[in-house]
């Protein structure tokens, strides 16, 4: 087939080039579609006939010496070059070999977990980064590594599962801190960058796993980190992706201002499938200062996250951030702290938390911050669990302005001590609770509304002076389906339309608005 090309066609006959020629062959009609078939299966034969070759110990080095040979060797365009060419098993790892390294083949890495691989592994990224980038392939092994830089365009990656769960298996890639090693694992402020399939084991000395200080569109996937003095991971820069990560057991010494087991600074980073755990049994201290994750930065996406067994799951001090999805479980203080601004939380929970001391920290603490809104959020301590949290919301936010006050919609609280939400009278939240109706018990003189808007008290059968309504805040309204039995008193709390104590009438609505601790008739 290859000989159809004529012998005094000027130039030569890259490795790269030869699926383009049996292609540019049967496009000129020069060969049939079953031999263009045939070429293709052959070309496709050689690329797994060298990864047999190079994953062979034996072979490893002369696989590795021929494809570099072949990979920067032109061969000449006659009859016996083309067949050569044609005929060639180093064909594929030629045209991969300006894209893809080997970590133990060409970097001379051991993997062994007790030789250090840190220079051998910083030889390759340096250089594939100088030839404008490509991807290191970690072999199965455990890589001594401490103190590696990633820079443009290089990326490390294997094939483990999920959560590098895989690690300690057939198929895993382990990254080891070097024995009394206190630094930074892999740290970076490059562009175009990544790890992925990796766990990172600090062993209880070394500093951090990542610290990705700058650059922009780096890349953190199916990562397991742990055992760390600071946090496991750390990033700034701009629109990094950090995905189907799992971190735990930092901060070995209590931390001494706010901190988090993953922290995001910087702008515009992506969060999804991430598990972070401050892997503690007690407060750290009643400061609250260890997060399982917190978002400093602004303009986050973050999705399908969880922040658990720290003193605060999840700490927002960053602005206009967007949650989906995301969990503060079973931490010793609140569920979530947001004192940043103007963030979104949609199908947000808080649950079981406060497990320090039952009615003492709140599912949501929002403070200091201005403009959050919750939609369809989620304050839930189980049945049967020995604490509860003390609100569900708590917003001690406050602004004069309405269109920057806190806004809840549709959201809820279950297991609180102290009451589902609690705001700063006239300046605090807007609180929108749904129109569900609820039947106090017959006699009821105090009604809880803090779940409810419309209060039916048909049936009422004795008569009863009610003289509080419980569980409001500024701005919500009550309706009240009445009946001759009940009279609401007009006292401190409770102010009616004639100033007066009301009886009111069967199958009548009456309503009320809470304003500053009072509720008001609407006449």
């Amino acid at each position: 087939m290859l000989a159809l090309l004529p012998d005094n066609a000027r130039g030569d006959i890259t490795a790269s080039d030869m699926r383009v020629i049996v292609t540019d062959l049967f496009n000129r009609d020069l060969i049939t579609a079953q031999a263009l078939d045939e070429a293709l299966s052959g070309i496709e034969a050689a690329t797994n006939a060298a990864a047999s070759a190079l994953a062979s110990a034996e072979g490893a080095a002369q696989a590795a010496s021929t494809a570099q040979s072949v990979a920067g060797a032109a061969v000449p365009n006659t009859p016996e070059g083309r067949a050569a060419l044609a005929n060639s098993v180093e064909l594929s790892t030629a045209i991969a070999a300006s894209t893809f390294r080997n970590a133990k083949i060409d970097g001379g890495a051991a993997g062994n977990g007790s030789t250090n691989d840190t220079a051998a592994i910083q030889s390759l990224v340096n250089a594939l980064s100088t030839d404008g980038g490509g991807i290191i392939l970690l072999p199965p092994g455990e890589y001594v590594i401490g103190g590696l830089t990633l820079k443009d365009d290089v990326q490390l990656a294997s094939f483990a599962g999920a959560f590098g769960y895989q690690a300690s298996n057939k198929g895993g890639v382990i990254f080891r801190a070097p024995t009394g090693f206190t630094g930074t694992m892999v740290t970076s402020a490059a562009s175009r960058c990544g790890i992925q399939g990796v766990t990172f084991i600090g062993g209880g000395t070394a500093l951090r796993g990542i610290d990705h200080t700058a650059g922009a569109w780096a890349s953190y996937k199916v990562l397991n980190l742990g055992g760390f003095t600071g946090p496991s991971m750390r990033i700034a820069g701009v629109a990094h992706t950090v995905e189907d990560v799992l971190a735990y057991n930092s901060w070995s010494a209590a931390p001494t201002t706010t901190a988090g087991v993953i922290e995001v600074r910087g702008t515009d980073h992506y969060l999804h499938r991430v598990e972070s755990s401050g892997s503690q049994s007690v407060l750290t201290s009643g400061s609250l200062y260890k997060a399982g994750i917190h978002i400093e930065g602004t303009n986050c996406f973050v999705s399908n996250c969880v922040g658990e067994f720290a003193d605060i799951g999840i700490r927002v001090s960053g602005n206009t951030n967007r949650f989906t999805g995301t969990r503060a479980d079973r931490n010793f203080g609140h569920g979530w702290h947001v004192i940043g601004a103007a963030n979104l939380f949609s199908a947000c929970h808080a649950v079981q938390n406060s497990k320090a001391a039952t009615n003492t920290y709140d599912g949501f603490l929002i403070e200091a911050a201005y403009g959050n809104s919750f939609a369809a959020c989620e304050a839930v301590i189980p049945g049967g669990s020995p604490q509860v949290h003390k609100y569900g919301f708590e917003d001690k936010s406050n602004n004069a302005d309405p269109a920057f006050r806190t806004k809840f919609y549709g959201c809820e609280s279950i297991g609180d001590g102290s009451g589902p939400f609690q705001v700063e009278n006239w300046l605090g939240a807007t609180v929108e609770v749904p129109r569900v109706p609820i039947r106090p018990s017959d006699g009821s003189t105090s009604v809880d509304v803090a779940r409810s808007s419309l209060v039916i008290l048909q049936g009422y059968t004795t008569p009863t002076v009610i003289t509080q309504f419980t569980g409001g805040h500024s701005g919500r309204e009550i309706t009240l389906i009445g009946n001759a039995n009940v009279t609401i008193q007009n006292n401190a709390t409770i102010k009616t339309s004639t100033g007066a104590n009301k009886v009111l009438a069967a199958n009548l609505a009456y309503r009320f608005v809470h304003y500053n601790g009072v509720w008001y008739e609407l006449g």
